[in-house]
């Protein structure tokens, strides 16, 4: 059985986008805050990478690797994060990966 939810209501995108952006600069310093200690985990993986590798081909790919896969992890730490202040008004967690 399918229900289709018709209430005649519509959002209004520009003012949804609009208010997400203005969120988002107000509390630029709290974005960088969050984003900071994922970001370098993932840089300095890559540093590691790079020299163990030799600096060749090798630790280019390998490189390359963990910026893709640090990337995934840790830009989802950073969105849980900043989803977390949005909905929930956290603005510092005691540790790198949030509760819940």
């Amino acid at each position: 059985m399918s229900v289709m939810a018709s209430s005649g209501q519509q959002i209004d995108i520009a003012a949804s986008v609009r208010g997400a952006y203005q969120v988002a600069i107000e509390n630029a310093r709290l974005a960088v805050n969050l984003a900071l200690v994922p970001f370098a985990i993932v840089v300095g993986a890559e540093f590691l990478a790079w020299l163990v590798g030799g600096g060749g081909w090798f630790s280019m790919v390998l490189a390359i690797l963990i910026q893709a896969g640090g990337f995934a992890v840790f830009g989802t730490v950073f969105i849980v994060r900043w989803h977390r202040f949005i909905l929930l008004g956290e603005t510092a967690t005691p540790s790198l990966f949030p509760p819940g």
